[in-house]
């Protein structure tokens, strides 16, 4: 991801520990499954389920996954409503050659 992609929405965080968290004025960590496809990415919020993108790259995945995170989270946020983690304990499945990041984003 190039630095202007990140300008804005975070930094990428090297701390692999972390599932989630809430750091102050509305940034949260999303922790992210990208899993390669045919012909491209399938990238998914591992801790707010139903947040899923693709792209025909990793970069591309990622920027579209960061989008679909923070409307989701503006969804929650603006309705009132409790955001509906999943249990930061539970083991996640990890596909042949997925990978996990983790990336600060603002909503």
């Amino acid at each position: 991801m190039s630095e202007s992609v990140l300008e804005g929405i975070g930094c990428i965080l090297q701390d692999v520990r972390a599932s989630w968290h809430y750091f102050g004025d509305r940034s949260y960590v999303c922790h992210m499954m990208i899993t390669p496809e045919d012909g491209g990415f399938t990238a998914h919020a591992i801790r707010l389920p139903g947040v899923v993108s693709e792209g025909d790259t990793v970069d591309e995945a990622v920027e579209n996954i960061i989008d679909a995170f923070q409307a989701t989270l503006q969804s929650y946020i603006e309705s009132g409503m409790d955001i509906p983690w999943t249990d930061p304990t539970e083991e996640v499945d990890r596909p042949a050659g997925a990978t996990e990041r983790r990336i600060l984003v603002n909503v």
